[in-house]
């Protein structure tokens, strides 16, 4: 049936009309090589238009240093490639000019660029003529791409999406692609949809019906899912479309880079949805390589769809790195494959001159329509030497995070030989070996000593927190299994007011299920839908049944207010079991929060253990949600009723929400600043939470009165149109 589609496909693609000359789109990154900067640009151009230029002008500038310049970045030597293709064995226009196919090519641009200064605001651009035609677009344009740089603090290099695609959809089926990012440095990506632009300060043109972020129009869809990494697209209206997002690079909670990927979809007849090999766990992307060691990463995939093979069709190592072994191992299966990439470093490995290089891994599925995927392995190198301990890292698995604090637990006291010179730098330091190792893992002890004192103790949870700088792999709560204890927010009883502070209690297991064996958690606590004033804590409960303060130990680090992980573990190698509360969450609702917002709460990235160490897997982590509800008789109407705009101050997109306590008619009569009309209109509202479309987009920006009245009701309501 995919095959027949394809065909379907292919035909339709004849109606439609090839641009004349005609660029499809780009992205402009870079990367810090230890010295200078490697800008990379990429264009992608429709076959059917004139070829891509053999060099590109990118400008510099930033307005701290009073600079702005130009270099003239090379295409690279076999830097032109077709992207991808709709079926197996389809001739697109890049291989005839005849098919009917419409087909992509990219073309690879290369600078070295040398800063003059550090600065918060350095800009580079790169700007060209001749957009091709988009269904939804007015017009062809020009093409501009925009990447930005903070290295006041530090010097960066931007995320790596090696996977270039897809370029094709099925008409009104609804794909979910990858956009795997991988950080050298180890910063938080964040995607936001944007629009494309012709130059730094204005964006396309759409046509009627499209935007940012329904680039396919209302009823198409163009959603970014930044912790899973992909992205889901679907398209109703047959021909190409441009798209953007932009990539944004936290560090310590600064927007430290960004850089936009501008791109085209084409959408093909056919019911058969694409379907992507996906990477079953975006954290194995990233390895380690110590000096003379041998080291490896496996990489496993599967596909959505349970009939369709999945191949590795390429690894690609780099060649450049001499004195390196590589093996590759490949297995191919239906719907899972996976591969397998391992090295032997050369003894004289400087992690200082070589921090890390990647290897690129093509997968596909054997359908049609074609599932093709590029995905990376990001090895980071450092000094390791197998007798050396990284403060901080107390399970010696090469990050500081959640597990090192369990690990200070299960070996809570134990003592050994101190570590000479012992600091809590994170740099590799000789310990001698301790006489116990952990029961699990069979590591050594003495990692749990993170200060080096000789006594493992609360005293180096201090090196963990110094040291906490990995991002933790976001991978959302747990599948709901039934006859396992849960791990939950308890809501009965709270409500969240403007203003009002709240205590949540937090429980483990319940009388019919509870928690058995247990020794230690720890997890990701989020509160989202609200901004916090002042930072989000989780206390130990007073009646607390995991122990007290003698016989446990509690770690908090916060990432913003509203983000922090958290654990709790006993220190006395003993297992309790039990159910019930563990903890509070406390936090301050925004004073200028709206009534009607809703707030989620989070718990990501949950792990427990017993006191061996061993992983606890059979729990659940339950989510929350709740709605922010009015706290003064301002914003209430008659009888328990009550209005609000969501959100407040507005776009070109804004609802009245009205929470009736009966069904009504009433008159909604909106006013400028000036008195003057804006909007009239009556609504039927039924018992509970009615939802009403404003004329946002329609309105001038300004400040509203939205008067409501009918019946018993009377009331006036605020709304700012930005």
């Amino acid at each position: 049936m995919k095959y027949i589609n394809c065909l379907l496909a292919i035909l339709l693609l004849s109606t439609i009309q090839a641009g004349a000359s005609h660029l499809m789109g780009g992205e402009l990154s870079y990367a810090y090589n230890g010295s200078n900067y490697v800008v990379t640009l990429h264009l992608y151009r429709d076959c059917s238009g004139i070829q891509l230029p053999g060099s590109a002008t990118i400008t510099i500038r930033s307005a701290s240093a009073g600079a702005n310049f130009q270099v003239t970045a090379q295409q690279s030597t076999g830097g032109l490639s077709v992207i991808n293709l709709p079926c197996p064995g389809t001739v697109t226009k890049c291989q005839n000019p005849s098919s009917p196919v419409p087909g992509i090519m990219m073309g690879t641009y290369r600078a070295v660029v040398t800063l003059p200064s550090a600065q918060p605001d350095w800009v580079i651009e790169y700007n060209a003529s001749a957009r091709t035609a988009m269904v939804n677009l007015s017009g062809s344009s020009n093409l501009h791409l925009m990447a930005t740089l903070n290295n006041a603090n530090g010097e960066n290099t931007n995320a790596l999406i090696a996977n270039h695609g897809p370029f094709y959809l099925s008409v009104n089926t609804t794909t979910t692609v990858p956009v795997q990012a991988v950080d050298a440095d180890g910063d938080s990506i964040v995607f936001d949809a944007i629009a494309p632009k012709t130059n730094a300060t204005t964006n396309v043109t759409y046509t009627a019906g499209y935007s940012a972020t329904a680039p396919f129009g209302t009823s198409g869809t163009y959603t970014l899912n930044s912790g899973a990494q992909t992205m889901t697209l679907k398209g109703v209206t047959f021909g190409t479309h441009n798209l953007a997002f932009l990539v944004k690079e936290y560090r310590n909670g600064n927007l430290v880079a960004t850089y936009m990927r501008d791109f085209a979809v084409v959408v093909l007849s056919g019911s058969s949805p694409y379907s992507f090999p996906m990477l079953n766990s975006l954290s194995s992307a990233t390895a380690y390589a110590c000096p003379g060691a041998v080291g490896s990463a496996t990489l496993s995939f599967t596909d959505p769809v349970s009939t369709d093979s999945v191949y590795i069709e390429q690894v690609d190592t780099p060649v450049q790195l001499s004195g390196w072994n590589f093996n590759i191992s490949k297995t191919d299966g239906s719907p899972t494959g996976s591969a397998t990439v391992s090295w032997t470093a050369p003894s004289n490995l400087n992690p200082s001159t070589l921090p890390y290089f990647y290897v690129n891994i093509r997968v596909r599925d054997n359908a049609c329509p074609r599932g093709l995927v590029n995905y990376t392995l990001l090895v980071k190198t450092q000094q390791c030497p197998t007798d050396s301990v990284w403060p901080g890292d107390a399970n010696s698995d090469k990050i500081a995070n959640l597990w090192d604090v369990l690990a200070v637990a299960v070996a809570y006291n134990k003592t050994g030989p101190a570590r000479p010179n012992a600091t809590t730098n994170w740099v590799p330091q000789w310990a001698a070996n301790w006489s116990q190792n952990y029961p699990f893992t069979n590591v050594n002890i003495k990692h749990g000593d993170c200060n080096g004192n000789g006594t493992i103790n609360a005293g180096d949870l201090a090196a963990i927190a110094a040291n906490y700088g990995m991002t933790h792999p976001k991978g959302g709560p747990r599948s709901k299994t039934s006859g396992v204890p849960d791990l939950y927010f308890d809501l009965a009883g709270i409500t969240l007011t403007p203003g009002a502070t709240v205590s949540i209690p937090v429980k483990l297991g319940t009388s019919a299920d509870p928690m058995n064996d247990f020794y230690g958690l720890g997890a990701n606590v989020q509160i989202n839908g609200i901004s916090l004033a002042a930072q989000a804590t989780m206390n130990p409960a007073a009646t607390n049944w995991i122990g007290n303060t003698t016989n446990t130990l509690v770690f908090s680090k916060n990432f913003s207010t509203s983000t922090f992980d958290w654990a709790i573990a006993r220190n006395d190698q003993q297992n309790v079991s039990g159910s019930g509360a563990i903890a509070t969450l406390d936090f301050t609702v925004p004073i200028d929060a709206m009534p009607g917002t809703t707030v989620n709460l989070v718990f990501d990235d949950a792990i427990m253990i017993d006191k061996d160490g061993n992983p606890i897997i059979a729990f659940n982590t339950v989510d929350a949600s709740a709605t922010i509800q009015p706290s003064g008789i301002a914003e209430k109407l008659a009888s328990g009723s009550w209005a609000t705009v969501i959100p407040n101050p507005s776009g070109n997109q804004a609802k009245l929400q009205v929470h009736m306590s009966a069904a009504e008619k009433i008159n909604i009569h909106i006013v400028d600043a000036a008195g003057r009309t804006a909007y009239s209109n009556t609504q039927s509202l039924q018992t509970g939470d009615n939802y009403i479309e404003l004329p946002a987009g329609e309105l001038a920006r300004g400040i509203y009165t939205i008067h409501l009245s009918g019946g018993d009701i009377t009331h006036t309501v605020k709304w700012v149109k930005q």
